[in-house]
């Protein structure tokens, strides 16, 4: 747009010289028309691609929401077929009491409570949405042979959305799975939950099989779009409690600590 406008200047200039101004106007219309029709196209494209972005970060915030509800809907059908034959069980249990088979009973009895303890979350924080995702992400990740610590103290989150909680530790954790699942040898997750007066102190570090672009504490390169919306989704959930996040690398490890300020919603 600049190389044209500049030309059809200096044509203009000419032409005004030759003291052509049927031409000159007509040059000069063509110019404007072409300028603000680029002017034009170059703002519809950046809504184009904003309102993109926006659909994309939607659409894997949806996706993290369907994930978690197909986790909880799954571990509701195993506690319902559990439930479905307590009866049974108890009146198994008593049977053998009255036959005095004590042993037998105790072992039958740990039997059903080995079957329940996979059911039960454990309760990391007093956020039970907070503790059914960080129960049913420890279990895959013990699937996945990877060592997932979770430490927190009695941090208080519930002043945070729902939709906030499972985003932005949803997004965390599976970004720190799919990163361990390419590492051959130690995988590793550490998440780490502090409190500092009305401030909330967040860190999960993971191991990394391949170098990371960081500058300033961000990601400045990823060749992986879906990662790059769910880094997207996190700072959105961080600006949205007015916090920071930023990212570092440490040996083998890539950390993110994120900074939430506590407010009334």
């Amino acid at each position: 747009m600049f190389v044209y406008s500049i030309s059809s200047v200096l044509a203009a200039s000419k032409i005004l010289n030759e003291e052509n101004p049927i031409v000159l106007m007509l040059l000069m219309g063509c110019t404007m028309f072409a300028d603000m029709y680029l002017l034009y196209f170059i703002k519809f494209s950046d809504e184009r691609n904003f309102y993109k972005l926006q659909f994309e970060m939607m659409a894997q915030q949806e996706k993290i929401q369907y994930e978690n509800y197909e986790m909880h809907r799954e571990r509701y059908k195993e506690a319902m077929s559990i439930l479905h034959d307590v009866d049974k069980h108890i009146k198994m249990i008593e049977a053998l009491y009255q036959k005095d088979m004590k042993n037998e009973a105790m072992n039958y009895t740990k039997q059903i409570n080995d079957m329940l303890k996979p059911l039960i979350p454990i309760a990391y924080t007093d956020n039970p949405i907070m503790n059914c995702l960080l129960f049913d992400k420890k279990r895959m990740t013990d699937t996945l042979g990877i060592d997932f610590v979770i430490k927190t103290t009695t941090a208080d989150i519930n002043f945070m959305k729902p939709v906030d909680v499972t985003t932005l530790f949803g997004n965390l954790i599976d970004n720190a799975i799919t990163a361990c699942k390419k590492c051959k040898g130690k995988k590793y997750i550490g998440l780490f939950i502090d409190e500092y007066n009305d401030m909330i102190a967040i860190r999960i570090e993971n191991s990394i099989a391949e170098d990371l672009h960081i500058k300033d504490g961000k990601i400045i390169e990823n060749k992986r779009p879906s990662n790059g919306i769910g880094l997207l989704n996190i700072k959105r959930c961080v600006d949205e409690y007015e916090g920071t996040v930023i990212y570092k690398e440490k040996e083998d490890l890539i950390v993110c600590d994120i900074i939430l300020n506590r407010t009334d919603r």
